[in-house]
């Protein structure tokens, strides 16, 4: 299992490779992986905190802001990751 703060990176890693999991364990790394990225993004200003956003437009907030972190949830979206690509 990953070790120190990189969860994320490794259930990416899992995932690019193929790799096969039981339930208990991709649980276990999905839990530990948005444990960290909740961590990471828990602060965000005042204003942000009491807006209201439909829910892409959180989805998209949210995406931008833990890309900045280093969590590029575009990295597993099917449509957008480079092992779905045919470039």
């Amino acid at each position: 299992m990953a070790t120190g703060r990189n969860h994320f990176a490794y259930l990416l890693r899992m995932i690019r490779e193929d790799q096969k999991k039981t339930i208990s364990e991709w649980n276990a790394l999905i839990r530990t992986a948005l444990i960290e990225i909740d961590e990471e993004i828990r602060d965000v200003s005042v204003s942000e905190r009491n807006a209201v956003f439909t829910f892409e437009e959180y989805r998209n907030r949210l995406q931008n802001l833990g890309a900045s972190k280093g969590f590029d949830m575009k990295d597993i979206d099917p449509k957008t990751s480079k092992s779905a690509r045919k470039d």
